[in-house]
């Protein structure tokens, strides 16, 4: 007859000298009575605790017993699988390879040129001295020296791709990698999300139940409950929401990782906002030039285009080569003829091509020149401004967590101990739940958004 529950259940209990709760309560010696952390809730003994006591307990302790045995994947480990495993990343090893060869194969000579054929002085029809043709069997061999200055600036200009590859390297990894962070990013709000659906259920479980034990005394209203209800099955379609964008993302990074698409992990949950807080004037022209590959792609694609230009400029230099002929006549005697060749590019019919190519190479210089320089002030422009609106999201965040999210909370728990102590309705309690839920959930609309802006700036600085 000792044993006695929550005052928020607003049941009366029989014990000597008290005909209901209240005079229960307050019949209760000071000395065994302690209150609970929820307020209202009144137990006289740690022994007999009462089921909201329970739920209440669940809540406070994050439900850290539901947790799953899947293997959490830093971030980091996650980035560092896409450098070693990613097949995009790979091909430019093979490129580099491609490029060597082909500055190899610019010092190749040009193959000899042998020729066999029959020889006869005079025409059979022209009157011949001593009544036969001089018949004789040849055979001729031609070679062309090469040009050892434009095989010199062709290596060069083929194996200077080596740099290019490099520069797409860092190009795409840095590519890979945002992909990479957003998807990642994006998994971590979503287990957040499903973290807050999970509470709010429970609390809001947690409310019908003692809405339907005062049901019975009209200290609470059916349709209120019935809305109470409608609003668990809504948090279970966002739940079904969340889940499915944890799986797109979990596929995303097995397919970015070159993993089996089906592949389980976690994600790391604790994982915290950066916090950049460096100087925007450090961010100038300077500094793109030295730390964005695309940028530096481009300087290396003026370079190559400077040596091609020394290529056409090569071929204003003669090419010599040299020719054997021998034959043998009717009556066994041999006959050679050996000749030297040159080619004499400088003539002015002849010069207009590698000319012309010389000036071409120089004006696609100047126009890539001025595209640099366009691209880099646009850059260094694009990574100052998200620096502030990161700055600006960092400020919203604050505000979140230090002002906005504790005041619907107190709004909330003032509700809630009105609603435990039968001075306050289900309906407004349900109120205060409802903001409280939106608020948790801009708050992570609002971090979801400042990691991706994070994303977004150690893509823009190569980082």
């Amino acid at each position: 007859m000792e044993k006695w529950r929550c005052s928020m259940l607003n049941i009366k209990y029989n014990r000597k000298g008290a005909k209901t709760q209240r005079n229960l309560i307050m019949q209760c010696h000071p000395e065994k009575r302690r209150i609970c952390k929820f307020p209202g809730i009144f137990v006289k003994d740690a022994s007999y605790l009462s089921m909201t006591s329970i739920w209440l307990f669940i809540i406070l302790t994050g439900f850290a017993l539901t947790a799953n045995a899947q293997s959490v994947v830093p971030l980091r480990a996650v980035l560092d699988s896409i450098t070693a495993n990613n097949p995009g990343l790979q091909k430019f090893e093979y490129s580099t390879k491609a490029n060597i060869e082909m500055g190899n194969m610019s010092k190749a000579w040009d193959a000899p040129t042998i020729a066999v054929g029959l020889d006869e002085f005079p025409y059979p029809s022209e009157m011949q001295m001593d009544g036969a043709a001089r018949k004789m069997f040849m055979v001729n061999v031609d070679q062309m020296l090469p040009n050892f200055a434009n095989q010199k600036a062709k290596s060069e200009y083929y194996k200077s791709f080596r740099n290019q590859n490099q520069n797409d390297y860092e190009t795409l990894k840095n590519k890979l990698f945002a992909q990479a962070k957003a998807a990642y990013y994006t998994e971590l709000i979503s287990v957040k999300r499903l973290k807050v659906i999970e509470e709010q259920s429970k609390m809001l479980e947690l409310l019908i139940k003692i809405a339907e034990a005062r049901l019975q005394y009209s200290q609470s209203d059916l349709p209120t409950i019935y809305n109470a209800k409608a609003k668990i099955s809504s948090l279970e379609s966002m739940k079904i929401k969340e889940e499915s964008m944890i799986k797109q993302s979990r596929s995303t990074l097995n397919y970015l990782m070159g993993r089996p698409l089906t592949d389980d992990f976690k994600v790391d949950t604790s994982l915290a906002l950066n916090r950049y807080t460096e100087q925007i004037s450090q961010y100038d022209t300077s500094f793109v030039m030295h730390n964005r590959s695309d940028i530096q792609r481009m300087s290396n694609d003026i370079a190559s285009m400077r040596l091609n230009q020394k290529v056409a400029q090569t071929m204003a230099k003669p090419m010599f080569g040299f020719g054997f002929k021998n034959m043998r006549m009717q009556d066994g005697t041999y006959m050679y003829s050996a000749m030297a060749s040159m080619k004499l590019p400088i003539v002015p019919w002849a010069s207009k091509g590698y000319k012309s190519e010389v000036k071409a190479i120089d004006y696609e210089i100047k126009a890539m020149e001025r595209e640099r320089t366009n691209m880099v002030r646009e850059t260094s422009s694009m990574i100052k401004n998200t620096m502030l609106d990161l700055q600006a999201q960092y400020r919203e965040v604050d505000v979140y967590e230090k002002r906005i999210l504790p005041d619907y909370k107190k709004t909330f728990d003032v509700n809630l101990n009105a609603f435990g102590e039968n001075k306050g309705d289900i309906f407004r309690t349900l109120m205060a739940w409802d903001d409280l839920l939106m608020k948790r959930m801009d708050y992570l609309n609002v971090l979801d958004q400042t990691y991706k802006m994070e994303v977004m700036y150690e893509e823009a600085i190569q980082k």
